[in-house]
């Protein structure tokens, strides 16, 4: 399967309203201010690929993603979808924008596969953050992502959603760990960027509830000097996914640089 899309400042700006995302570099009137074009939350362009592959996300129990760019609004994204010749059990995930694949390094590539080792959830302390949900938002976002199954999209939702669990373990830290990871993004004026993904979905898909909360249990930590790790459980009555997120810490002055500058 393949498509090609176009994320425009509109939908860029409802993606981060449905999902609390208030990354100033993801707004379009604070970059164009700035003489900039907005980056995409890397959420987007993960989230709207993996719906393209539903049919096999529901035999799927592990989705592995590798930001290796920044995608700027209004440039096109072609997305890829193949199965691995090598794996049947396994559909590669490509998204090329300027000749450059985004969902890939140079050792790794983006993913969906199943496997038939055992997945084991484990989660030592951390912080507990619940967040509640509205039909709004839902309906919203699966209409940003082009969805028309909610029982996928509500899923891919509660993935989404997880960046603003990440952001208030550093802009309201809940203990001393996070105070000081905190302590240091302000100080250095540095924002945290996806370098990866690793998420397990132990017991298939689960259907979630508009109605309740989901729970967040997250467990932030450093790696390395420019590096954090963050670890993730997600639930609503049972356990919807965990996983574990690699970041960079890298200075907002950098990232604008690195941001394309407005088309005339």
């Amino acid at each position: 399967m393949r498509t090609n899309i176009v994320f425009d400042d509109l939908t860029i700006s409802d993606f981060c309203r449905v999902t609390l995302d208030g990354n100033q570099l993801h707004n379009p009137e604070f970059m164009k201010e700035n003489g900039k074009l907005a980056i995409v939350p890397g959420m987007l362009p993960f989230t709207y690929a993996v719906n393209l592959a539903r049919s096999f996300l529901l035999d799927a129990n592990i989705i592995e993603v590798y930001f290796s760019s920044f995608l700027s609004s209004h440039n096109p994204l072609d997305i890829e979808i193949k199965e691995n010749i090598s794996n049947p059990l396994e559909r590669i995930i490509s998204a090329n924008s300027n000749g450059q694949d985004i969902f890939s390094n140079k050792k790794d590539y983006t993913r969906l596969l199943r496997t038939d080792e055992p997945i084991k959830d484990v989660m030592i302390g951390g912080s507990n953050l619940e967040l509640k949900l509205t039909k709004e938002q839902l309906k919203r976002f699966s209409e940003l992502i082009k969805s028309e199954d909610d029982y996928i999209s509500r899923f891919l939702f509660a993935i989404a959603y997880s960046s603003f669990a990440l952001l208030k373990s550093l802009t309201e830290p809940q203990n001393q760990k996070e105070t000081d990871i905190s302590r240091e993004f302000n100080e250095s004026d540095s924002l945290p960027v996806y370098s990866s993904l690793r998420i397990y979905i132990p017991d298939g898909i689960k259907r979630i509830n508009p109605a309740k909360c989901i729970r967040y249990r997250t467990n932030l930590d450093k790696e390395g000097k420019r590096g954090i790790f963050f670890k993730i459980m997600c639930e609503q009555n049972n356990l919807i996914y965990y996983a574990d997120y690699k970041l960079n810490i890298i200075p907002r002055k950098i990232i604008m640089r690195m941001a394309k500058p407005l088309q005339n």
